[in-house]
């Protein structure tokens, strides 16, 4: 199947499959990744486009009447409103469409972790059949749109079980919108599973912290600005940019710490058509213990990586990556974890104690299979990060450093063959000066010169010999990376290709940071013969 158990966020590789015996006939493609995103206004939503009233109403009018849905195309997780909804008579997976469901309680497989895929669709095994839950979340791989009806609840509460599950992914419950309207994430509930509905709590309260992550992950992207862009789309309360509402028919991945009943409600206040599923967290101020929170975007071609943090306060949790994504293409952030880590989870997070605001450092890789695509990781908003906190982004491969005040983003060359490491160093200023010492020249075989020199943190670095009377005879032509430490360069005294007289000259080395921190150091040197 091509998927890989790393729980990145938005992967699953298609492939052939071949039946029993090997036989051509047995042959079929699966959970193929052929993204194309929606048609007009329908890649605004994650879930479904309501159009009232075209089917008529049946005759028993105890029951509220259909309603038809469209169910847009490529890649999304999505959910329906009633019980019943059968995925062949309703069109889901006719054509070049599937349809998968995960099941938390399967044993996992490194092929196919713990998806289950329609019982029309032969293979891989276990399958599923019979008709949609309402309130379970599918994966819908299509290029078609689909149109078909369902029941508009007349309930206020839907409570559906989530389980803990065993094994790898653990936790992990795909769950959907059951209703026909967004709905706030701020009105969801949810209970210890068994218990009575008198214990329902809150997300993000105290009590439903220790039952779920109150932070959910939807897929495709909700981005009227970026209609075709794939990748997965956050729901919370808590970090910056996050969606803070859920649009109707939106599927999503919960992770639970326990089993728990997960209660959906109809909202208290219905929202209008202006901000329906598109009200967004803002970004936090500074806490008043220290605390700050930064969002880190990763985009490659048509995919992207909209939702990962780092910075310090007095979060316990991270936030967890969720399971592979439908699509064939992805690029994926994974912050190394930092303090208690659950065992075999990748983050989107890293939040330090703010004891260790003063001079850190946050270390991600960046993953994607799209060889020799360019990747740009950038932060939208650094309001947050107190003014005296000077923020760097340094590329462990080549050794580039940004600063990121001055500067929105970072560019590099993908290469397929292994994820690309970063490292974030956060310091005060006048906590670690910028400092240039020890500069000295040494005569080498060859008539060239070895200029050392020292350095208190990486910065560029320009050299300049000058004569007695101040001419430059010699320089180097474009800033050069200098490493915290000692520092060598080779200089040959040669000037429009004759060597320089002998005697006395100045050496001048300049170091100068990204926000513009400055540090010279002089020298002299004698050439001889």
């Amino acid at each position: 199947m091509g998927l890989t158990a790393q729980g990145t966020k938005t992967r699953i590789d298609a492939e052939d499959v071949t039946g029993g015996g090997g036989s051509a006939a047995g042959t079929q493609r699966r959970v193929t990744g052929a993204v194309e995103g929606g048609v007009g206004g329908l890649t605004q939503s994650a879930g479904w486009i309501v159009r009232a009233g075209v089917v008529p109403r049946l005759r028993n009018a105890t029951l509220p009447p259909p309603v038809t849905v469209t169910l847009g195309k490529g890649v999304r997780l999505f959910g329906v409103s009633s019980d019943g909804v059968y995925p062949l008579t309703a069109g889901i997976a006719e054509g070049p469409a599937y349809l998968v469901r995960w099941n938390p309680a399967r044993e996992f497989s490194a092929g196919t972790l713990k998806y289950e895929y329609l019982t029309a669709f032969e293979t891989p095994s276990p399958t599923f059949s019979g008709a949609l839950e309402r309130g379970r979340g599918y994966w819908r791989v299509g290029e078609d749109l689909v149109n078909f009806a369902v029941r508009p609840p007349d309930d206020t509460d839907a409570p559906i079980d989530a389980l803990l599950g065993t094994a790898a992914y653990q936790g992990w419950n795909m769950l959907s919108n059951p209703f026909l309207e967004t709905v706030s994430l701020a009105d969801q509930r949810v209970r210890a599973r068994g218990a009575d509905s008198a214990t329902n709590v809150a997300l993000g309260s105290p009590a439903g912290a220790l039952l779920v992550h109150d932070s959910l992950w939807g897929y495709p992207l909700v981005d009227p600005a970026r209609p075709n862009m794939q990748g997965y789309q956050l729901y919370s309360l808590t970090y910056p940019g996050a969606l803070a509402a859920m649009p109707a028919g939106a599927g999503m991945w919960v992770r639970t710490l326990r089993d728990v009943t997960w209660v959906w409600r109809r909202s208290s206040k219905q929202a209008t058509r202006a901000d329906a599923g598109l009200t967004r967290v803002a970004a936090a101020p500074s806490a008043d213990d220290g605390g700050w929170l930064v969002r880190l975007t990763a985009q490659a071609g048509r995919v992207c990586d909209d939702y990962n943090y780092f910075g310090v306060g007095a979060a316990t949790r991270q936030l967890p990556n969720p399971p592979p994504a439908a699509a064939k293409e992805y690029v994926d952030v994974r912050f190394e974890p930092t303090g208690r880590a659950e065992a075999a989870a990748t983050y989107a997070s890293a939040i330090l104690p703010v004891s260790r605001a003063d001079q850190t450092r946050w270390r991600f890789s960046v993953d994607s299979n799209l060889d020799q695509e360019n990747v740009v990781l950038a932060w939208p908003d650094l309001s947050a990060v107190p003014r005296e906190v000077r923020l760097f982004l340094v590329d462990t491969e080549t050794g580039e450093q940004t600063y990121m005040r001055t500067s929105s983003g970072h560019t590099y060359r993908n290469d397929r063959r292994a994820p690309r490491r970063f490292e974030i160093r956060a310091e005060r200023n006048g906590a670690a000066s910028l400092r240039l010492t020890g500069i000295v020249a040494t005569p080498t075989r060859g008539g060239a010169l070895e200029i050392s020199y020292v350095l208190s943190q990486p910065a560029q670095v320009s050299v300049r010999v000058a004569s007695p009377a101040g001419r430059t005879v010699g320089e180097s032509t474009a800033g050069r990376q200098g490493r915290s430490g000692v520092n060598r360069l080779t200089w040959v005294p040669v000037q429009a290709g004759k060597p320089l007289p002998t005697g006395l000259y100045l050496l001048e080395v300049t170091a100068r940071t990204d926000d513009g921190r400055v540090a010279k150091g002089l020298s002299t040197l004698r050439l001889g013969r």
